[in-house]
């Protein structure tokens, strides 16, 4: 069973707030989350969109991206698959351990929802992970997305 966690400190809703110096942060193991099928380690975003839409790509600002020192600071995911709630993940990406805005593109398909699955991770000295933003791309243009859209997923034995 899936749960919900929030981390009222870094709230999910700093994913979309267009400020690199802020991020959501997921306070918890990351040790289990190394390679292997998405599908057996979930753990990720879930933006749900209010109809179906073309998505064409993302851009993730990896890391918390307020200074170079907390980026280091902290874990980083380093490979994301994206797919949907319910369906595989039908791309994969390396991610490089840098700061700053990273485009990803894909070939449109016609969603209701879109899953950002993090599957490898650079490690920090602080065991958490960080994300300082989020973009969805319709037709190559952001989506622009209210607060409630996003929600974050992991193992149930990992939330508190």
């Amino acid at each position: 069973m899936w749960r919900v966690r929030e981390n009222y400190s870094y709230p999910l809703t700093n994913l979309l707030d267009n400020d690199p110096k802020t991020a959501w942060i997921f306070r918890g193991t990351t040790k289990r989350y190394g390679a292997g099928p998405f599908w057996q380690k979930r753990y990720g975003i879930i933006v749900k969109f209010p109809k179906v839409m073309p998505i064409d790509g993302i851009r993730l600002m990896n890391g918390y991206n307020k200074d170079p020192e907390t980026f280091r600071r902290n874990n980083r995911a380093i490979e994301i698959q994206v797919g949907t709630y319910f369906e595989r993940a039908f791309a994969k990406f390396q991610l490089p351990d840098k700061m700053g805005w990273h485009t990803i593109r894909f070939k449109a398909r016609k969603l209701g929802d879109i899953a950002v699955y993090l599957t490898k991770f650079a490690r920090g000295r602080d065991n958490d992970v960080c994300i300082s933003g989020l973009e969805i791309l319709s037709n190559g243009k952001t989506l622009r997305m209210h607060p409630g859209a996003a929600l974050v997923f992991s193992p149930g034995d990992e939330c508190g």
